[in-house]
């Protein structure tokens, strides 16, 4: 475990095995920030794994002469159910009830969906830039839009709802 001199251990229930010295010299809200963008690119990477492995179990092995988009489109709902429940459960370590987070994630979803689909349009077919670089710089991008959404948007706190709460009118 790496710990800089100076640096009080973190708060009780956060885990740190992964840090280096550098993230231990960071300020606890900033610490915790690192940990939930770390989770995040994690479960990223995680989810793309499962949509390939699902779309390769599908189309090469279980269903050889299906179609190929409904494959995909199969594989993209198997791996965005992991990765709402490991976003909800551990990047973001929600407690918020599942029935409204879930639509929230549709919603994210959704909407950076069209957001890449419309930079894209604008990219290709507006001021004619290759393909594959647009496809490459809006992956690189989009994570960023979702990480956001998710943080304040899917998983953030739950908003008072109760008739007497402060700022509920």
């Amino acid at each position: 475990r790496f710990r800089a001199r100076g640096v009080p251990d973190a708060a009780p229930g956060h885990a740190r095995g992964w840090e280096s010295p550098m993230i231990n010299r960071l300020p606890p809200s900033m610490r915790t920030e690192a940990g939930q963008i770390f989770r995040f690119i994690i479960i990223g990477g995680f989810s793309f794994l499962i949509y390939a492995a699902m779309y390769a179990l599908l189309s090469r092995v279980l269903w050889t002469a299906g179609n190929r988009t409904l494959e995909s489109f199969i594989s993209t709902v198997v791996s965005a159910l992991f990765n709402y429940f490991a976003h909800h459960s551990w990047t973001f370590r929600s407690r918020g009830s599942h029935g409204k987070q879930l639509w929230r994630y549709v919603v994210t979803v959704a909407s950076a969906s069209l957001i890449q689909t419309g930079l894209f349009w604008i990219g290709h077919e507006v001021l004619h830039i290759y393909d594959f670089l647009l496809i490459f710089t809006i992956s690189a991008l989009m994570p960023c839009y979702t990480y956001v959404m998710h943080k304040l948007f899917t998983f953030g706190p739950e908003k008072a709802s109760s008739p007497g709460a402060p700022g509920v009118v």
